[in-house]
């Protein structure tokens, strides 16, 4: 599948992260860190977002792509390196 994208992460903005892990374990997913990060949100004057994330274990890239499902939860989407 040369040429192709790739999944490398799907990030989920949750309300309460631990309730998160429960039910993601039950999907069949295992925690393989936890890790603390420093986030600053940064908007221009038309009120377009940009956040700003620094982590221990995270390693520089972008993350345009966001998809809203409706009810107000939101999925970030990074594809490849």
């Amino acid at each position: 599948m040369r040429g192709q994208a790739t999944l490398r992460h799907a990030g989920i903005l949750v309300k309460d992260l631990d309730k998160a892990v429960i039910i993601y374990q039950a999907l069949g997913f295992k925690p393989i860190s936890r890790e603390k990060l420093e986030v600053i949100k940064m908007a221009d004057e038309d009120g377009n977002l940009i956040e700003l994330v620094q982590g221990e274990n995270w390693h520089p890239h972008i993350a345009v792509n966001w998809y809203s499902d409706g009810q107000g939860n939101y999925i970030e989407v990074v594809e490849g390196e």
